[in-house]
């Protein structure tokens, strides 16, 4: 009888431990769920404020951080989609050349581009007011194909750029 006393008395023990740690658990969810659409808020907002940030980032670096800097912030648009931040950067005859509508550039970005993007910088090369960077991109959407591909950045002041690149056919 004293056994079973206490076999009683450990189960619901455990019983008041299980509540307490699914409690904490389901709080721990809650948190984590406000902080995820806290952060969600911040990042919708601080997209103004992300071109200041780019800009004093490169502001003290010497070229070819910059145009690096440059390559990664286009190459990021095209990973998260916002084709339109993208095409702006475009080089306006290029632009003109290879992509006259904003629809025939996300058509081919989403036929060449993942959302999981990989760069390898092999060289970087000034000619005048013109950066050639010869880079390796890998798409890492499960295919992880690789492509050589030269960009070229036209820098007319700090984080006001203009990109071309090879357009892989």
């Amino acid at each position: 009888m004293k056994k079973e006393k206490n076999k009683n008395k450990i189960i619901k023990k455990i019983i008041i431990i299980l509540a307490i740690l699914i409690v904490a658990l389901l709080l721990t969810i809650l948190f984590l769920k406000n902080n995820i659409k806290d952060n969600e808020e911040v990042i919708i907002i601080s997209q103004e404020e992300r071109e200041e940030s780019i800009t004093n980032y490169v502001r003290p670096r010497g070229e070819a951080e910059r145009t690096k800097t440059y390559i990664a912030e286009f190459l990021k648009h095209l990973e998260r989609e916002e084709y339109s931040l993208a095409y702006e950067k475009l080089h306006p005859d290029f632009r003109q050349k290879f992509f006259k509508t904003e629809n025939s550039f996300v058509s081919y970005a989403r036929r060449n581009y993942s959302n999981s993007i990989a760069v390898t910088y092999e060289n970087t090369e000034r000619y005048g007011k013109y950066y050639i960077l010869s880079l390796d991109i890998t798409n890492l959407d499960g295919m992880c194909n690789e492509v050589k591909q030269k960009y070229i950045i036209q820098e007319n002041g700090i984080n006001d750029y203009y990109i071309s690149f090879q357009v892989q056919l």
